[in-house]
């Protein structure tokens, strides 16, 4: 009965990590940063089949996203970006501070797509700086001064990401979720879960009246929260 109480909270665990997962490269990866992708395709004109194959390359080869995945991933990419790219960004790493290399890596990817084509347009500098303010990345430290225009420095940064991001795992794990770590007692990690409980709660949300974007943020949030927190209790039985 041990071992197959042991066996089942091994299945859940991993059921609970795959939901997380993917829930994550729906929201945040397939969604958000394939939509910022585009508006740094678009910023100096359309699309062109150069940058749509580099996106590809990112989904398939970088992210590792399935067949369906990677299709959703290029049509955002594709559409026409009428957003502020100061809140999609913002909104972005809001959900991500708390992993700082995961932007670093994003940064880099877009830094690679805009140069798909072979050379980086004004514009696309600029909205590059701007996801560097944003983001809080240190360009001295991300990237050397050729990072804009060098092939070499691409394929380089295409090899740092995908060992990164083969770790994606990591931006979900729940302690961090949670604002907690391995060593707080339960008392402390049930404390922290209800204050998140409380911030986000869909009821509480709805009732201040905000934008249906950050409902949407929070409601994801609020999703992400209660997983983590039954996934530690459960790492913890």
């Amino acid at each position: 009965d041990v071992i197959a109480s042991q066996k089942a909270n091994e299945i859940r665990h991993k059921l609970l990590q795959k939901k997380a997962n993917d829930a994550f490269l729906k929201k945040y990866i397939i969604g958000d940063f394939f939509k910022i992708l585009a508006k740094l395709c678009t910023v100096d004109g359309e699309i062109n089949q150069k940058e749509i194959d580099r996106a590809n390359f990112i989904a398939k080869d970088v992210f590792k996203l399935n067949n369906y995945q990677i299709k959703k991933a290029i049509r955002n990419v594709s559409k026409k970006a009428n957003f502020s790219i100061e809140k999609k960004a913002t909104a972005f790493y809001k959900a991500n501070h708390l992993n700082q290399n995961f932007l670093n890596t994003c940064y880099k990817i877009a830094c690679d797509l805009a140069n798909a084509d072979g050379r980086v347009s004004i514009e696309e500098k600029q909205l590059l700086d701007q996801l560097a303010r944003i983001w809080r990345i240190d360009i001295n430290q991300s990237q050397d001064n050729s990072q804009y225009n060098s092939q070499q420095n691409s394929q380089q940064s295409y090899k740092q990401s995908s060992d990164s991001l083969n770790q994606r795992t990591e931006v979900n794990e729940p302690y961090k979720i949670l604002g907690c770590n391995k060593n707080d007692s339960d008392q402390e990690i049930k404390k922290k879960y209800r204050q998140l409980v409380c911030k986000y709660h869909p009821d509480k949300i709805l009732a201040k009246d905000l934008p249906e974007e950050f409902i949407t943020f929070a409601n994801q949030k609020f999703q992400s929260i209660q997983e983590a927190y039954e996934e530690v209790m459960s790492m913890r039985a």
